[in-house]
């Protein structure tokens, strides 16, 4: 399989994670998928994966989330059940946290009808669910509104999920496909990621409402 990696240009591309994101989708959807060979690809069976570089998962994990996704044309997105690794107590507190947040909470929204975040660490985004956000999802923040930069570029993964939402998209988890991180282990790099979450999820929360 072909394997390509791509060198953003700063001076081109804003410097955030979103605007990565954009240029990524973007080059998928209206590049890859319409000029593909030896003829274009179905965006309704075509799917994104997303992943973190410190992820480690496994080909069956991926599988079975294009399964979850393939079995029903209104499921937008999957997301996977993640495992903290690492040590000390930040580390036994986060193995908690994740319980409570990532599998437990999840599997609830599953149950009750949508989950609410897909989080970029490692998920399977319909390609057809994303065209239908990414005008949206490309959109800057504005001065004005001090609120759309904890939604749009605190969080970009959970805005994303908003955006789908909003549009009628299901979003599943799937407690099978399993994978795992490495979680902050000192308290400075600790709060930085949940001054990021925190906001960012209670923004997101306040537009679903």
């Amino acid at each position: 399989m072909p394997f390509s990696i791509h060198l953003k240009d700063n001076t081109k591309i804003k410097n955030k994670k979103r605007w990565s994101q954009v240029m990524y989708m973007n080059y998928v959807l209206n590049h890859r998928i319409p000029n593909y060979a030896p003829k274009p690809l179905d965006e309704n069976n075509t799917f994104i994966l997303t992943t973190d570089a410190d992820i480690q998962f496994t080909a069956e994990s991926a599988v079975v989330l294009l399964d979850m996704l393939n079995s029903d044309p209104q499921v937008g997105a999957v997301c996977a059940r993640t495992h903290p690794q690492g040590s000390g107590l930040l580390y036994w507190y986060q193995v908690f946290d994740y319980a409570i947040g990532h599998w437990f909470q999840k599997a609830a929204e599953h149950i009750l009808g949508c989950v609410l975040c897909c989080p970029g660490c490692f998920s399977a985004f319909r390609c057809c669910a994303l065209n239908s956000v990414i005008e949206t999802y490309s959109t800057e923040v504005s001065n004005s509104k001090a609120t759309e930069f904890l939604t749009k570029d605190m969080g970009e993964d959970r805005w994303l999920c908003t955006l789908l939402v909003e549009k009628g998209w299901r979003l599943e988890y799937c407690a099978v496909s399993e994978n795992h991180t490495h979680c902050p282990e000192d308290f400075d790099t600790f709060y930085k990621q949940r001054r990021r979450w925190i906001p960012s999820t209670v923004a997101n929360l306040s537009l679903l409402i």
